[in-house]
């Protein structure tokens, strides 16, 4: 029986992992056609959740700590992974070996990895200023999100 409990467990950090992968990957595209402008947080994320969650004054606050944190981190890893790559896909010209090139596509791999875990970072900090009742529907907002990610 607690071999189940574990694997359910495991099953839904992987599900939030997936999510937040889809919810990063779409802010990332959004983000490149349309820029709040340099230095400045696009609040539309922000107001969904005060409005879905039903969140408090110092919720509120608390949220916009934490983007405020997080976008920052967010632009310096898309920035090291953007690097990463255009490095891996210039190789052919430069005459990199089969060795420098399995560096790069490491290098590009931990920069992912270092993605996924500030977005997953950033939405249980999120999650843990919630109540009871908005950690549920926080989770179901989540949730929805994945399936929209896989039509």
């Amino acid at each position: 029986m607690g071999s189940l409990k574990k694997n359910n467990r495991r099953g839904w950090v992987v599900l939030l992992l997936i999510v937040m992968n889809i919810v990063s990957l779409s802010a990332l595209w959004i983000g490149h056609t349309k820029r709040p402008g340099k230095g400045r947080v696009d609040r539309q994320g922000e107001k969904f959740l005060e409005t879905r969650l039903s969140l408090t004054t110092a919720q509120i606050s608390e949220l916009r700590d934490i983007r405020e944190g997080h976008f920052p981190k967010m632009m310096n890893l898309t920035r090291d992974f953007r690097n990463a790559r255009e490095r891996l896909h210039k190789a052919p010209r430069t005459g990199n070996n089969d060795s420098q090139l399995n560096e790069l596509a490491a290098e590009i791999g931990k920069a992912q990895a270092k993605i996924e875990r500030e977005i997953y970072d950033h939405f249980s900090q999120i999650r843990a200023i919630c109540t009871e009742e908005q950690k549920e529907i926080f989770d179901k907002i989540m949730i929805d999100v994945l399936q929209r990610g896989e039509r």
